[in-house]
């Protein structure tokens, strides 16, 4: 979806000041957070709001972990594990616990970044109930066209 951009704001002093200043003016401190970005794009003054800060230094745990398009280090991880697992054969059997202990990470992580394979069109698995082995498969488009 490219018309929704999702936030979530940490830090204890950041959320303090925005909770202060909604308080202040009797609004929700989303709505305040939602206002401040609008008015700023609205009025164009986002190099006067910066200052020449870049927003890298301001902001660094916001940041994309790789560049949208590109594997992150722990997709990269999975996903050559996979590929060295499938072989020429092009795809394997295995449980998603037997390949959080081979890959070293918690089941959840190797879950979360399988899906996020999937959704990409990098890696096919098919799962068979929660504690059975699935069915690995690496897609035609990194096979050079051979499939399993």
């Amino acid at each position: 979806m490219t018309d929704m951009l999702a936030l979530r704001l940490q830090g204890a002093g950041l959320i303090s000041m925005i909770r202060k200043e909604a308080e202040a003016r009797g609004r929700d401190p989303r709505q305040l957070c939602i206002a401040l970005i609008f008015k700023t794009f609205e009025a164009g003054i986002v190099d006067a709001v910066l200052d020449g800060d870049d927003p890298q230094e301001i902001a660094p745990r916001y940041g994309l972990k790789a560049p949208r398009g590109e594997l992150g280090p722990r997709q990269k991880t999975v996903l050559a594990w996979a590929m060295s697992r499938a072989g020429e054969a092009g795809g394997f059997t295995c449980s998603f616990r037997e390949a959080a202990r081979e890959l070293q990470l918690h089941i959840a992580d190797v879950s979360g970044v399988t899906r996020s394979l999937m959704r990409r069109g990098d890696l096919i698995v098919r799962r068979h109930g929660k504690n059975s082995p699935s069915i690995w498969t690496i897609p035609p488009h990194l096979t050079g066209g051979a499939s399993a």
